[in-house]
């Protein structure tokens, strides 16, 4: 009985380490997919008569990017125009403006993403404060 303890000892610290080794193979297969077609792109020879078809091979590439994230459970989290949170945001400055409410955000130079409700990257951005009057 301690024989079998000890093997399934060993078999459950090897699955734990497996896991650990291999845990990001089908993120990474869906990162490969994109870098692929980021490559392809940067073979393409820019013309003034190709550079549309370019930016839109681009964005789909991106669009590609943003679905694998959010298929394994990244999601950006919104940041302008939102009432700034210190949990997700580092605030870089601050502007007067009155293109956005007072202790909003104003610009984001970062954008912050979660990991299912796990914050992985705060995001760097600034933050709104009312018009300075001038009178």
């Amino acid at each position: 009985l301690k024989a079998e303890f000890d093997n399934y000892k060993k078999n459950v610290l090897k699955e734990r380490s497996d896991l650990l080794k291999y845990g990001a193979e089908r993120v990474a297969k869906d990162m490969l997919e994109v870098a692929d077609n980021f490559e392809r792109a940067l073979e393409i020879k820019i013309t003034p008569d190709t550079v549309n078809t370019f930016k839109q091979g681009i964005e789909m590439t991106a669009k590609e990017l943003k679905d694998a994230l959010t298929k394994h459970g990244i999601q950006e989290v919104p940041g302008l125009g939102q009432p700034f949170n210190p949990h997700f945001f580092e605030a870089l400055s601050a502007e007067s403006t009155d293109k956005f409410a007072e202790g909003s955000i104003s610009r984001v130079f970062k954008k912050a993403y979660k990991l299912h409700d796990k914050i992985i990257r705060m995001g760097q951005v600034v933050v709104a404060t009312a018009p300075k009057d001038i009178n």
